[in-house]
């Protein structure tokens, strides 16, 4: 699926990987050069409009459930706020990079 951008900020990347395993990199913007806290890898599986997500830093081996749908079409990627919890915002729409 390759990466797409956050649509509100122009700075946060998501990129789905599956070469041999499924993971997936957050980059969240950098502050002085380094990636913000957010920034991981992640485990994932999608089901239908839903995907599930787990850290592969955590030691827990719970994957919540968030929302997601991608629109191939107009190239545009919606998906269920994951990893900043602190802005409030339920959903994040990216673009295909």
């Amino acid at each position: 699926m390759g990466p797409w951008v956050d649509v509100a900020t122009g700075k946060d990347t998501l990129i789905f990987n599956r070469i041999d395993a499924k993971w997936l990199e957050v980059r969240v913007e950098r502050v002085n050069g380094r990636p913000k806290y957010q920034s991981g890898i992640f485990d994932y599986e999608i089901q239908g409009e839903s995907i599930k997500i787990r850290s592969m830093l955590s030691s827990s081996t719970a994957m919540p459930s968030y929302y997601f749908n991608i629109n191939a079409t107009e190239k545009k990627l919606r998906i269920g706020n994951f990893y900043k919890p602190e802005t409030g915002v339920n959903l994040l729409d990216f673009r295909k990079q």
